[in-house]
């Protein structure tokens, strides 16, 4: 069952690892693992760093779990990005978008309360002054929240808002967001 490995003395190196797992490979097939660590009798993160060097150098295939996630049904490889700015665009709802919204825009708002300086509370304050009501322009809209992720002192909150934000305003999801209106040339709203 250890395929020739010393129980007593354990490989300890990753080149003694990648071997003893060569050795234990039947037909490029692995146990779980958890068990291959145990077979071996290595700490499951220095099991990974075999795998990774023997996957980087091709002895190896892909593990099935990496090989076989999909997208629509069809492999991907695992280097594609999981979802790309169309590509969720494409296939996410306004629901969902607000459902985001919800959850990020009052933690990052929170964050700004506590850590903006007097400075960034008043462009928030002066961002706020320049929105409508009636009117949900995307100018002012952005400047708000900009101005809000910047007092946060965060800038993956920031990232992560300003992404959101796009997807707000793509062609795909701004015409079935009913709140989403814009003020043409003329001043009257759509």
């Amino acid at each position: 069952m250890n395929a020739g490995i010393d129980v007593k003395n354990p490989p300890s190196s990753i080149e003694e690892v990648t071997q003893a797992i060569l050795g234990v490979a039947d037909g490029g097939e692995f146990p779980p693992e958890r068990q291959l660590a145990e077979q071996i009798g290595v700490s499951r993160h220095l099991l990974r760093k075999a795998l990774s060097t023997l996957r980087g150098e091709n002895k190896i295939p892909e593990s099935r779990a990496r090989a076989q996630q999909s997208t629509n049904g069809k492999s991907r490889g695992t280097k594609q990005a999981i979802a790309t700015r169309a590509n969720i665009a494409s296939r996410t709802s306004p629901a969902e978008l607000w459902e985001v919204r919800l959850l990020l825009e009052p933690e990052i708002a929170r964050l700004a309360a506590i850590r903006g300086t007097p400075t960034e509370i008043d462009d928030i304050v002066a961002a706020h002054t320049l929105a409508e009501p009636t009117v949900f322009d995307r100018g002012n809209d952005n400047q708000f929240h900009r101005a809000i992720a910047v007092a946060s002192h965060n800038i993956l909150a920031a990232y992560l808002l300003e992404q959101v934000m796009d997807l707000t305003w793509d062609e795909t999801i701004a015409p079935a967001c009913p709140p989403i209106r814009t003020k043409p040339a003329g001043g009257t709203m759509k």
